[in-house]
């Protein structure tokens, strides 16, 4: 009884306050004082955008989702090796934002570290359970270029299912390669 003469009224403070929801999902509340910076980003204005970011995680160096928005405007300058330090920091701070993994096998790939962008499309490809067609696209590319055609031949057929055209594209090219006399 007691503990609550001290929550209520700091229950109802937060909900006045704006600070407190029933409806908010913990990503929408991590993501709240970003809101300014993430609304650069999507308008591609990525210069403010990253001076935003680079803001925040100075201020704020346990926001995941402000390391992994940094680093997403590295990615857009093509920065993948510093992208990747901020990805490290942002999956050191919160491991289940599986837009992070995303983006971090993308950034290996980019650099041609095959190995761990395969890794890395493999974790992400957990967290999206298996429905998410560019990882699954992708791994069926590290495959191919590591030799495994039936392998990369089931990813893309996979990504194909999920509404991957480019997938598709591959199949047909596998396919037609295969038929060849």
């Amino acid at each position: 009884m007691e503990l609550l003469f001290f929550l209520f009224p700091s229950f109802i403070h937060g909900i006045l306050m704006g600070n407190f929801s029933l409806t908010e999902t913990p990503e929408q509340q991590a993501k709240k004082p970003l809101l300014e910076g993430i609304s650069l980003y999507e308008r591609e204005e990525i210069p403010a955008a990253f001076r935003f970011f680079e803001k925040v995680v100075i201020d704020h160096p346990k926001s995941a989702y402000a390391y992994l928005y940094k680093a997403k405007c590295h990615f857009y300058f093509e920065n993948y090796e510093i992208a990747l330090q901020d990805l490290r920091k942002s999956l050191q701070l919160d491991n289940s934002i599986r837009e992070t993994y995303l983006l971090k096998a993308t950034c290996h790939f980019n650099i041609e570290d095959y190995d761990e962008a395969m890794l890395e499309y493999r974790r992400a490809s957990q967290f999206y359970l298996d429905k998410n067609a560019e990882v699954r696209r992708r791994i069926g590319e590290l495959e191919l270029k590591r030799g495994n055609f039936k392998s990369a031949n089931d990813a893309f057929a996979k990504a194909a299912k999920l509404g991957d055209n480019e997938a598709k594209s591959y199949l047909t090219n596998m396919d037609a390669y295969y038929k060849q006399p």
